[in-house]
């Protein structure tokens, strides 16, 4: 599905912001690109054009004198999800745990690791350099594994490097963590590994590649994101909530466990009896 952006039609954009302004399961399902027309600005857009409180930035998007540029979906959402990482929008982190803040007139709770889990497992399915980069070790890791583990280990060489641990093995039963996913520095790489192997052990003879992937990956989002108890800033807490705006199925965490709750002004006043 393309889209072309000429002057006064906004339908495409505004789909766009709504989806992602109301978290949408998927907003990039809107439309792959966006091709805008040479002499496209800013000034272009309606004077009623509304984004529900966000003003986006298209004066960078301006292609005068300039051969009909083409945006991909991601970036086009990025856009328009920017100023969502600027924007005074207050939060509040409750226990370390819990991100509060509002949404067209809504009280948000959002549960920072259900969240920044949803978000990595994503960018991890789809392969997105920023989270599936390799970082390679300073200090190489020691890991001693019982006869069970390294046998599991031993027959799946091919999917640990896949999913970007390089060992080495160092002694009878020994091995070396030489570098692991970007998104796993600093981790406990070791026990990241001895789950995947529980994983693969726990896995029947019959179960597919892709299924074991998938579990590897669900494993690597939750241990490399926010835990509960961690401190966040005010930019940190913000990133997630832009972030998660964009990643689709944001509704609930790999594990099924809800990402956030939504309170209207009619929910508060029941709670509180009013009505």
């Amino acid at each position: 599905v393309q889209c072309r952006v000429r002057r006064r039609a906004d339908v495409a954009l505004r789909l766009a912001v709504q989806a992602v302004w109301e978290n949408s399961k998927e907003p990039n399902a809107f439309f792959e690109k966006i091709n805008l027309p040479d002499d496209f600005s800013a000034a272009d857009l309606p004077s009623n054009f509304s984004t529900g409180g966000i003003s986006p930035d298209f004066s960078s998007l301006s292609r005068t004198g300039a051969p009909t540029a083409t945006l991909n979906s991601q970036e086009v959402a990025a856009r328009l999800v920017e100023p969502l990482r600027t924007m005074e929008a207050p939060v509040i982190q409750i226990d370390n745990t819990y991100i509060l803040t509002h949404l067209n007139g809504a009280a948000v709770i959002v549960d920072q690791h259900a969240a920044h889990e949803r978000i990595l497992y994503e960018r991890l399915k789809a392969n997105d350099a920023a989270v599936t980069a390799i970082q390679p070790l300073l200090i190489a890791e020691t890991l001693d594994l019982s006869p069970a583990e390294e046998s599991i280990l031993e027959a799946n060489p091919k999917t640990i490097s896949e999913l970007g641990f390089h060992l080495e093995s160092f002694g009878p039963r020994t091995w070396r963590v030489r570098a692991v996913p970007v998104i796993l520095t600093g981790k406990n790489a070791g026990a990241v590994i001895r789950l995947l192997i529980q994983e693969f052990s726990d896995s029947s003879a019959a179960a597919a590649l892709s299924e074991l992937r998938e579990r590897a990956l669900i494993l690597m989002a939750c241990h490399g994101s926010v835990r509960a108890g961690d401190p966040l800033t005010a930019t940190g807490m913000q990133r997630i909530l832009a972030d998660l705006a964009v990643t689709p199925r944001n509704e609930t965490c790999p594990h099924g466990r809800p990402t956030r709750l939504t309170y209207t002004p009619t929910d508060l006043a029941k709670l509180f009896k009013r009505i």
